[in-house]
């Protein structure tokens, strides 16, 4: 019999255990043996990822913008992955230029279908939520994405 393909997986710190399921199932369907490895701090801002990197990312706006440049632009300094399409980085500054919300939505949609089904820039496995709570005497608590608000707009009722 055959030895099993091992294939590396890097994995933000906590999440191993989250993604075992995941992973026991490349297993079974693939045939692949995963090997868990910790993705280190010293690799973000680095271009010279490992081939398959299951990590997390919150938006800090609710704009397609802002996941769409700022991942994958190849001249966006947070483009971890190192990806490069010239007629994405086109197709977003065509969008970031629309003044039509419609148009601009369409462009950015056609752009999102560009990196993750034609290029495969990245996958997305799944879409958190995170979740607050405020006493009824807290006026002002909004959040996106991140669960980190200002508080400087916050108004406490007595």
């Amino acid at each position: 019999m055959a030895s099993a393909v091992h294939v590396p997986v890097f994995v933000s710190a906590g999440w191993a255990a989250i993604l075992r399921p995941l992973f026991e199932r490349w297993e079974q369907i693939l045939g692949v043996q995963v090997d868990v490895h910790e993705l280190k701090g010293i690799l973000y801002g680095s271009r010279h990822w490992p081939p398959i990197v299951l990590t997390s990312w919150l938006p800090g706006y609710p704009d397609p913008e802002y996941y769409l440049r700022l991942l994958l632009h190849s001249e966006s300094k947070t483009n971890t992955g190192g990806f490069a399409y010239a007629p994405f980085d086109e197709l977003i500054e065509r969008a970031r230029r629309e003044q039509t919300d419609s148009l601009r939505l369409k462009l950015f949609h056609e752009a999102d279908r560009m990196a993750v089904a034609d290029r495969i820039a990245l996958i997305p496995l799944f879409y958190g939520r995170s979740l607050a709570f405020a006493k009824p005497w807290v006026k002002g608590w909004w959040e996106f994405g991140k669960s980190c608000s200002s508080f400087a707009d916050l108004v406490v009722e007595p």
